[in-house]
């Protein structure tokens, strides 16, 4: 029985490497594929938040007309190609325009505001010798 789980092992080892080399060729070839996960992946954020929001309004009939279940792996397999397709023609209308996405966006000024001013700059040459190890630039007593 041992010798059987050393195998199973092996081959679990086996297959996770056959994905992660599989991974590195679609990333150096410049494929329609990997431009689309690249689009999506600069919205991540955002993209996760519409993805809840339709599967959300799909499965869980949120939404007027819409309620799927009971449905098979196949189908299921169907419904994902096609949240992520509209992901896909999301991100790329989006970042046509702007340059992050929304939410990301939002996160940004969100995180800049409220930790922008606590954060010390270090100073250069003369100026550091004038300030005080505890106290951040532009700040004189």
């Amino acid at each position: 029985m041992l010798p059987v789980i050393f195998v199973m092992a092996g081959a679990l080892v086996l297959h996770s490497l056959l994905y992660i080399a599989l991974f590195i060729k679609f990333f150096n070839v410049k494929s329609i594929l990997v431009k689309s996960f690249a689009l999506v992946g600069r919205m991540a954020l955002s993209n996760y938040v519409l993805q809840t929001i339709l599967c959300i309004i799909i499965f869980y009939g949120w939404f007027p007309g819409f309620k799927i279940k009971g449905v098979g792996p196949s189908l299921l397999f169907l419904i994902s190609i096609a949240v992520f397709t509209v992901q896909v023609f999301f991100s790329k209308w989006w970042l046509s325009r702007h340059s992050m996405g929304p939410l990301e966006w939002i996160w940004k000024k969100a995180v800049y505001r409220n930790f922008a001013t606590t954060v010390p700059i270090m100073a250069s040459g003369a100026e550091a010798d004038t300030h005080s190890s505890d106290q951040p630039v532009g700040q004189h007593t």
